[in-house]
């Protein structure tokens, strides 16, 4: 009988132990976010090219932002880069790149950061 209490309070000292671990990692996941090596590696593997024929919130998919290319490819964007883009822009972002570069159907040319979500230059 003794010797199963104190198997009893052994586990229970390594399952609070176990928890309380837990949430500390948790806690400092959060307070730390994202990290940007880890958004920057994801954002260099994309790559993508085209006319934009359709620009849209997916209410579906967590109203995300959205363009549809004239080769048919649906392509997620940040919310930021959504206000520069227009039907009839075209798009190109070349896997290994950070940026996209946006030829405006005026003419004007924007380089994009998605990393940083800002213009990099604008001309």
């Amino acid at each position: 009988m003794e010797s199963e209490l104190k198997v009893n309070r052994k586990m229970r000292i390594i399952l609070t132990t176990f928890i309380v671990l837990l949430i500390i990692y948790f806690i400092v996941s959060l307070s730390f976010g994202k990290s940007e090596n880890l958004e920057s590696d994801n954002i260099k593997k994309q790559s993508y090219k085209g006319y934009i024929v359709e620009k849209f919130i997916d209410k579906p998919d967590h109203f995300g932002n959205k363009i549809i290319l004239k080769n048919g490819n649906k392509q997620p964007i940040h919310w930021k880069f959504s206000v520069f883009l227009e039907v009839g822009d075209s798009v190109l972002k070349k896997e290994g790149d950070s940026f996209v570069t946006v030829y405006k159907k005026d003419g004007e040319l924007i380089t994009y950061d998605l990393v940083h979500n800002k213009i990099q230059n604008e001309k």
